[in-house]
């Protein structure tokens, strides 16, 4: 059994979804958003996704994280604020032993997993 919490992230808000996969099954298990104080400066709002994640990955024993890659879409400044954001996710998975994967590893992942089945 596998438990990937798989994100659609933003500078704004922060979009989720805990999947259970076992047996070549998929379940949600929860799913939500979470508006993030524009008050707050792009690096705050960043660092408070770890009150977020942290609840998440005790209650469901999160195994990997899934997440797109970002794209240059809207300009040098919006594109550094998702590298910060892209950045933290993936230093936050890695101080905690979670697999990290970007949309563009996610082909090469379900082929690898379905090679052991």
């Amino acid at each position: 059994m596998m438990n990937i919490l798989c994100t659609d992230q933003s500078i704004t808000s922060f979009a989720y979804a805990v999947l259970t996969v076992e047996d070549s099954h998929s379940r949600i298990q929860q799913y939500g958003a979470v508006k993030l104080d524009s008050r707050r400066t792009y690096f705050e709002r960043i660092l408070s996704l770890e009150h977020v994640l942290d609840p998440l990955v005790a209650e469901f024993r999160i195994d990997t994280f899934q997440t797109e890659d970002i794209q240059l879409q809207r300009g040098v400044t919006t594109y550094r604020k998702l590298s910060s954001l892209l950045f933290f996710l993936q230093y936050y998975a890695f101080t905690h032993s979670i697999d990290f994967l970007r949309k563009r590893q996610i082909t090469q992942w379900i082929e690898k997993e379905q090679k052991l089945m």
